[in-house]
């Protein structure tokens, strides 16, 4: 089972059971840069979540550093990061109005971070 809870308050704001395998993607406007992101995160089988991908417009502090080639490729003017990256036992962030985080569900479910808590309060994704 995936949630998503307001750390803040101790309150799930959204779960959905998930199978290995399943994708979930984060996208969020970077507050530096002022530019989309988008990350795709995949359930494992050990429950973790591990950074799949992640594309950007441009470079620039907090993004991704491009590792080796054949880890990256630019697409549709976005450069597309696919290094290798650790299993991530969860996924913290703290979502505000100007980064506008959404959070897209395996089962399509668009959520609207910002929305789900008080501006700055931290957001757990997780797989239970």
């Amino acid at each position: 089972m995936l949630t998503v809870t307001d750390v803040s308050r101790g309150r799930v704001v959204a779960k959905e059971a998930v199978q290995p395998g399943a994708l979930l993607r984060l996208t969020y406007v970077h507050s530096t840069e002022g530019r989309p992101v988008r990350a795709t995160l995949r359930v494992e089988g050990d429950r973790t979540l591990r950074l799949v991908e992640t594309a950007f417009p441009s470079i620039g502090p907090g993004l991704p550093p491009l590792g080796a080639d054949g880890t990256w490729a630019i697409e549709d003017g976005q450069i597309v990061n696919r290094a290798p990256s650790a299993p991530l036992a969860e996924l913290r962030l703290r979502a505000g109005p100007l980064t506008q985080h959404r959070l897209t569900l395996p089962s399509g479910r668009v959520l609207d971070l910002g929305a789900l808590v008080a501006p700055g309060d931290a957001i757990r994704v997780a797989v239970h």
